[in-house]
């Protein structure tokens, strides 16, 4: 009598181990997922988030940065900052960019897309006694930039447009010592001169989205 209950007991296992290894195959476990790949709770994932960012198409000035630079060099000829103007696009975190170092502790930096385009220019210098010797010298350069991406103007015409917005903004901050800021636009591009104790920045970008002119 044991025989035969041993053997359907046997039968027994045999039948339900069948049983569950077919489960497991119709219903295998969830694989282990890599952490880095997991969005935090709250918060939504995107894949290749550089890239996308680099897709979204930004307001540009429709000018190479290459050719930027050589119109800029051929205005600037008979000047102290003839042939300065280098327009080599490093890539960097943010976007690619090129930085030129003038003289008088003027900085320009000019922000390209990956056609090369340019998207904006920053001009940066201190803001300390010799104040208004280097604001003469960075509204030459500046007026060069009006005449690069404002072909339509005369020379007369963008110098008084520069002498006006630098005007503003240096003769407050000389009698108030306060941060002061003068906006500008000169056909499709804006022009913002900020100035405080920490320095001058003079932005320079297209008028299309910026958030310093009334939509």
């Amino acid at each position: 009598m044991k025989k035969p209950v041993l053997s359907a007991l046997t039968a027994c296992i045999i039948l339900i181990a069948g049983c569950n290894a077919e489960s497991e195959k119709a219903e295998p476990k969830a694989a282990v997922t890599n952490t880095e790949d997991v969005a935090p709770i709250g918060h939504t994932q995107t894949p290749n988030h550089g890239q996308v960012a680099k897709l979204i198409k930004k307001p540009n000035f429709d000018i190479k940065a290459e050719d930027y630079g050589n119109k800029l060099n051929e205005l600037l000829a008979n000047t102290e900052f003839a042939a300065m103007t280098v327009t080599k696009v490093a890539e960097g975190d943010s976007g690619d960019a090129f930085i030129i170092d003038y003289p008088h502790h003027i900085s320009l930096t000019g922000e390209v897309n990956d056609s090369g385009v340019l998207e904006a220019l920053i001009y940066t210098m201190p803001s300390n006694e010799q104040l208004e010797k280097s604001g003469a010298k960075l509204s030459q350069l500046v007026t060069a930039s009006v005449l690069a991406l404002n072909p339509e103007l005369s020379p007369s015409e963008a110098k008084a447009k520069v002498a006006e917005l630098l005007d503003q903004a240096f003769s407050n901050y000389i009698l108030q010592k306060t941060h002061q800021r003068a906006i500008g636009v000169v056909g499709e591009r804006v022009y913002v001169c900020e100035i405080s104790e920490m320095g001058v920045r003079l932005l320079i970008e297209p008028a299309e989205g910026s958030r310093f002119i009334s939509k």
